[in-house]
């Protein structure tokens, strides 16, 4: 396990804080998760109260395992206002693929490049990581641009069947 993963705040950036998730951010997890236009990339459809309490339930409930590889923190800015999600997880051929969401309120302000370069940064400080990746819907061009901003290369477009839509795939070397 990933020691800097389990601390309170996971890290910091010039406006951002990036950590844990609590009990009292689930009214603003469910706004955020619950709005049809921050979901539009990210599965597609809003979700309604019972499916973000199984949602919250299962990031919160995975901090818990001993070998977690699910990783969902808060971000939020310097007044401790939340902003919204990033995660960092390990999926099935062993990538370490990151995702973040925003609510809709604060985009346009350079919070997910900056929380995306942060991540990098955390990356490139861990042994254990040697490689992210990344999809980004070819409808989303903002999360695109945060994606180059942040020096990944974009691989070419794959079939996403559990959203039913094309991403393209972006990954950046992290090893040290």
């Amino acid at each position: 396990m990933i020691k800097a993963f389990q601390n309170e705040i996971v890290f910091l950036t010039k406006r951002l804080i990036i950590r844990r998730i609590s009990p009292k951010d689930f009214e603003y997890f469910h706004e955020m998760q619950s709005d049809a236009e921050v979901m539009k990339y990210a599965g597609g459809k809003p979700l309604n109260l019972s499916q973000n309490k199984l949602s919250f339930n299962k990031v919160t409930e995975a901090y818990l395992e001993e070998n977690n590889t699910f990783w969902v923190w808060v971000i939020e800015d310097l007044k401790n206002k939340f902003l919204g999600t990033v995660a960092l997880i390990l999926d099935k051929e062993n990538n370490w693929e990151i995702g973040y969401r925003l609510m809709k309120k604060y985009w346009g302000f350079g919070y997910a490049t900056e929380v995306v370069e942060g991540l990098v940064h955390l990356a490139n400080s861990e042994d254990t990581i040697h490689n992210l990746i990344a999809y980004a819907d070819l409808r989303n061009p903002a999360s695109q641009s945060v994606l180059n901003k942040n020096g990944f290369v974009n691989l070419g477009i794959k079939y996403n069947d559990i959203e039913d839509c094309e991403d393209y795939i972006y990954s950046i070397n992290t090893a040290n």
